[in-house]
């Protein structure tokens, strides 16, 4: 199914049951910058408080959550390994892909470990109720938002699947669900292949938060479209047109205020060393050592 066709049927399911494509957006019309800027706090500063469209390079560009996988071809990103396997290959099966292997592979137990931080706190919260630093503090809610996202994603597929058959950033997960992320990857890098991406709907752009170090330097965190931005980096797309909203900037310089550190579940320089980490594009060190294994690759 054409890209554009399925996300028209995501939005009537959406609207169906009563949820918004993303949480907090805005739907004031985007300011377009491609072509004109390429520094997206510029283009946020001009853009009078409504959200921007700016292209990005891949290299900038920060997947797979609070585990930043980078997406560029030649990056350890899950996605973009099965892409390019498929690809390679011919082969349309998730059993022996690189994204079973990742799922077998990559299986965090603690908050601690999913934020590759030595943390006390955090290593008394399972990793489904651990969430960057910057959006919330860990608990009972960030799971039960994330269950309410893999129920309504998993509903657009014709799905019945729960947060216990997985979360698509790491596993452990259900053949089923895995089937269902095989699936989706699968459909999108068709897609792009046989009519092109689709760049002109200005509400349908990947959607991304803008991580700015103290230098000014920046990288954008990918939010909403993580399977468009891996095929395209699989592809060898060189950059991709971002949304960006002004309320999604995170400061590396506010980490004292964020709601993990208020809350008191990392100290202000615990939280710094996560943004460090994902801003560079790199993992944990307990996944890092882990993946990928070299017969991944095969």
């Amino acid at each position: 199914m054409p890209i554009t066709a399925r996300r028209a049927m995501k939005r009537r399911l959406q609207k169906r049951l009563g949820v918004s494509g993303s949480s907090g957006s805005d739907k004031r019309p985007p300011a377009d910058f491609r072509g004109l800027l390429n520094d997206p706090v510029a283009a946020l500063a001009r853009a009078n408080g409504s959200p921007v469209i700016i292209d990005v390079p891949l290299s900038r560009c920060r997947t797979f959550q609070e585990l930043g996988f980078l997406a560029t071809p030649d990056s350890a990103n899950p996605f973009v390994m099965t892409v390019q396997w498929a690809q390679k290959t011919g082969d349309n099966s998730y059993a022996g892909s690189p994204l079973e292997k990742y799922y077998a592979t990559v299986q965090p137990t603690t908050g601690a470990d999913k934020l590759g931080i030595d943390n006390a706190s955090l290593r008394t919260y399972p990793p489904l109720h651990v969430d960057a630093p910057w959006r919330n503090p860990p608990g009972e809610a960030v799971y039960q938002r994330r269950a309410r996202t893999v129920r309504r994603e998993a509903q657009v597929y014709g799905k019945s699947l729960a947060l216990s058959d997985g979360w698509r950033t790491y596993g452990p997960m259900t053949d089923s669900m895995g089937q269902l992320e095989f699936q989706r990857l699968m459909s999108v890098t068709r897609s792009i292949i046989e009519v092109g991406y689709d760049t002109l709907d200005p509400f349908n752009h990947i959607n991304a938060w803008l991580l700015v170090a103290d230098d000014g330097n920046w990288s954008v965190w990918i939010m909403d479209g993580l399977h468009r931005t891996c095929v395209l980096g699989a592809l060898n797309f060189l950059e991709i047109p971002i949304l960006i909203q002004g309320v999604n900037i995170i400061n590396r310089a506010d980490a004292d205020d964020w709601p993990a550190v208020q809350q008191g579940a990392l100290t202000a320089e615990e939280a710094r060393q996560v943004f460090d980490r994902i801003f560079a594009g790199q993992q944990p060190d307990g996944i890092a050592a882990v993946w990928p294994p070299a017969q991944a690759r095969s």
